[in-house]
């Protein structure tokens, strides 16, 4: 059972595997005091004795700057941006034993960053993925800090009217009760009214019989909404009168489709859930430098490029290229619809989900990332013009020596601003999505279109940059002049097709006084990604008229690990984010010195995972209940009982693959203390490093630890799932 996670973790990279492959081991070095670096291992074995020619390729987050100890018979090379390999390099000491040790300062918060996705090739047979071993260093002792968090949470039960998000007021009437096993929501009767209300305002009074009433058709949908969670909670309740609206007009869920496309039945399955949170927006990324998802019949090479993914092909120089595909570690055939990254969404496709979440009041929001994370239509336009000779959409300057790479290490990701032809097919587009929001009965009002993360570097050899740099006025600012150009040009493209834009915050952080002001009309709002620090930027925005979604990556990006446990998988540079920190979101929060708080119009969660259910639910309930409630109307005791008693058991019978949290631990008097994140699961503990299993010790009351014991292992185990290990040292 030794380091059971481990070797799960590493099977899941080995759906498919070759068993016959060669091995690669991962050994993980502790930071070098001297050197303030992380020291690394590779150790490849099972190689051919007699080949030069083999390739292993991997992929990993944490490997942009790295610089080699010693290399023994192999060497660690970076293709690009987070695709690396592992290549022979003379002769090992030890005969089909190769090694390379590497520096890095880059910390790997948890197995997620772990060097993964491994292949091997030799020379031109056929490729095959490949085990991996892991060899972490021992997880840090947590037991107690996670004691505490469960410790502070006191539990209670929850009415069948507590639901998320929490309704603004419950009056409670006359004794008696609402039977509501015969409401159905297809023939309920709304009085809608003409008094004034907040747009989605509604109004249920439960006297025995149903009466609904609603200031137009967003109170209505969500008046039935209300009643169908609380019959999904009890069908038999209190009287009572409820009355509820949202206090932001964008409620928003941003997907990252770019890189792991997923199929309609899961976004179905997804805009279910959604809607049960009363969420009315949903933002879908549909392109970014790993992938674009959306079919434009004007230019195949969109999909059959820009969706495909293969591994990288030798270029009959010693090296290897990428061939009509975006760069990968692990797709062999760009043609195989079984990868995920290979598929993307046709225009009938599309077409139906937009009419799918418009039944359930959530707009679709498309994203088509400019000028930057571009690199899969850059690819695809390039791959067009060759094959038609057609100039019109070239997305850069032939002339173009920009030299330039992203924070993710993508190079030659940018759209050329300077140039006609980046405009004609973001009129294309722009075109394109219209036509089918319009075919689906679903008019676009806005297109998203990115504009995050450009690289420093790009565009200053662009020609066609240089030149408006040259008509600019004397002392200029050249990123002012460049962004304002393209932000011109872009709202003409908008303003032609009666659209307005919106985008990431970066779209305005740098703007001449004359965009601003058109920016403040043609803008519908900007996403606030961004930490504290760059709040300027949000406060620059409002006062000069322009919308903004809080959209803050410290409490709505929810792929952020849940806590610093190792086994956790999810980002950490702006986490962690657990459960309560997602609740914890204040949209007016004193810290946020914002002029005109009415120019706050929404929040919206992201996902840039594709483990969509596992990051988001349960935590990211508590995103949409803020989004419905800037403030809370129960406090956080009472929406995580609600969490257990009622959208734990929801989620489970829609099979959702929410996340389990971990139970804490302690000695006191010599004897193991433990507490469970919430009741009705089991602990399970070993004496020892091992990963404890459902055949382990049970823990129920305080049991005395031996002398001896230096480690203890525990995880909580319900309903058919598992937490991450809490480890406890003395």
């Amino acid at each position: 059972m030794k380091h059971l996670f481990y070797a799960i973790f590493a099977a899941l990279l080995l759906v498919g595997c070759n068993t016959s492959a060669p091995t690669v081991e991962w050994i993980e070095g502790d930071l070098n005091s001297e050197t303030g670096l992380y020291e690394n291992e590779f150790i490849v074995r099972g190689v051919p004795a007699d080949s030069t020619d083999w390739v292993f390729w991997f992929w990993t987050q944490n490997l942009t700057h790295y610089e080699e100890v010693e290399c023994d018979g192999m060497k660690l090379e970076q293709f690009k941006a987070r695709i690396h390999m592992l290549r022979p390099n003379g002769t090992p000491k030890v005969a089909g034993e190769y090694r390379v040790r590497y520096r890095t300062s880059a910390k790997l918060w948890n197995v997620s960053k772990y060097p993964g996705r491994f292949s091997y090739r030799n020379g031109t047979e056929k490729p095959m993925l490949v085990e991996v071993k892991y060899k972490p260093l021992p997880l840090v002792s947590d037991g107690e800090v996670i004691y505490n968090t469960n410790a502070e949470v006191t539990m209670s039960k929850s009415a069948p009217e507590h639901i998320v998000p929490y309704p603004k007021s419950i009056v409670y009437g006359a004794e008696g009760t609402t039977d509501l096993s015969a409401w159905q929501r297809s023939t309920a009767e709304v009085k809608m009214l003409d008094e004034k209300h907040p747009k989605g305002w509604y109004r249920i009074t439960l006297d025995g019989g149903v009466k609904i009433e609603a200031a137009d058709e967003y109170g209505a949908y969500y008046a039935a909404t209300t009643l169908e969670n609380i019959k999904t909670n009890d069908t038999v309740v209190r009287n009572m009168v409820i009355e509820d609206y949202p206090d932001f007009d964008i409620r928003g869920f941003m997907i990252h489709l770019a890189s792991s496309h997923k199929t309609m039945e899961e976004m179905y399955k997804l805009v279910d859930l959604l809607a049960r949170y009363k969420v009315n927006l949903l933002h879908l990324h549909l392109t970014d430098d790993y992938g674009w998802r959306i079919e434009i019949a004007d230019i195949p090479e969109l999909t059959e490029v820009g969706a495909r993914s293969l591994i990288p092909q030798p270029d009959g120089k010693g090296w290897y290229k990428e061939d009509g595909a975006i760069m990968s570690s692990t797709t062999f055939d760009k043609n195989d619809m079984s990868y995920a990254n290979n598929r993307h969404y046709s225009r009938e496709d599309y077409i139906n989900l937009v009419k799918y979440a418009a039944e359930r009041k959530i707009r679709v929001l498309p994203e088509i990332d400019f000028p930057g994370h571009s690199r899969a239509v850059v690819e695809a336009l390039r791959a067009y013009e060759r094959r038609t000779g057609d100039t019109r959409y070239t997305p850069t300057h032939p002339e173009d020596k920009s030299v330039f790479a992203s924070v993710q290490g993508v190079g030659d990701n940018t759209f050329d601003i300077g140039i006609e032809s980046t405009y004609n097919f973001m009129a294309l587009v722009f075109d394109r999505l219209i036509e089918m929001h319009n075919e689906a009965g679903a008019p676009l009002t806005e297109i998203h279109i990115g504009g995050d993360e450009v690289p420093e570097g790009a565009w200053f050899g662009s020609p066609a940059c240089q030149a408006l740099l040259a008509k600019a006025p004397k002392g200029a600012d050249a990123l002012e002049v460049f962004y304002s150009y393209f932000a011109n040009r872009t709202m003409d493209v908008a303003e032609a097709r009666g659209i307005k834009i919106s985008g990431w915050h970066e779209i305005v952080e740098h703007l001449d006084k004359p965009t601003w002001k058109r920016m403040s009309k043609s803008c519908a709002w900007i996403n606030f990604w961004g930490f504290d620090r760059m709040l300027p930027i949000a406060q620059k925005a409002v006062e000069n008229g322009v919308n903004v979604v809080l959209s803050n990556c410290q409490t709505t990006y929810m792929e952020e690990m849940h806590t610093l446990n190792k086994q956790e998988v999810g980002n950490g540079w702006a986490g962690p984010i657990d459960t309560k920190t997602a609740f914890s979101l204040d949209p007016f929060n004193p810290a946020y010195p914002m002029k005109d708080k009415s120019r706050i119009i929404g929040v919206q969660t992201q996902i840039w995972s594709s483990r969509v259910e596992h990051f988001v639910f349960p935590k990211g309930l508590g995103n949409f209940d803020r989004a419905w409630n800037a403030t809370p109307q129960c406090s956080y005791d009472c929406y995580y009982s609600i969490l257990v008693n009622k959208e734990l058991p929801y989620l489970s019978s829609k099979k959702v693959g929410y996340h389990i949290a971990q139970p804490g631990l302690k000695i006191v008097d010599g004897k193991l203390e433990a507490n469970a994140p919430f009741l009705g699961g089991e602990i399970h503990y070993t004496f020892g490093e091992d990963t404890p299993t459902k055949k382990d010790a049970l823990w129920s009351e305080p049991v005395a630890v031996p002398e001896d014991v230096k480690v203890i292992s525990a995880r909580y185990f319900y309903d058919g799932r598992q937490s991450v290990t809490t480890t406890l040292r003395r």
